[in-house]
């Protein structure tokens, strides 16, 4: 589990490197973003959002990116964070079902 948040950290620590100051790192932005598992993701934005100024990890990327290039990243980590929301309430629903 330790292993889990640190590397949550440092995705929540790359997101911030790539977007902060003058322009934004697009590599790593991509990277990050389209290599992270659902779950990685999810913790790396909360992790985001608790640690770094001026408001979440979407209103970042948002504020970031422009035109169809941000809408493509805010709609991955979106679909990530839907993936992340389906696949925990299956496992939930499956184990329900093995209690019954």
């Amino acid at each position: 589990m330790l292993l889990a948040q640190e590397e949550a950290e440092m995705i929540a620590e790359g997101l911030y490197k790539a977007m902060k100051g003058l322009g934004t790192d697009d590599n790593a932005l991509i990277e990050l973003i389209a290599l992270s598992s659902p779950v990685q993701l999810q913790r790396a934005k909360e992790i985001f959002d608790n640690k770094y100024p001026d408001g979440s990890l979407k209103k970042w990327i948002d504020e970031d990116t422009s035109g169809d290039y941000g809408k493509v990243l805010l709609a991955l980590s979106n679909f990530f964070l839907f993936l992340f929301t389906f696949i925990n309430i299956t496992w939930i629903k499956h184990e329900i079902n093995k209690i019954k």
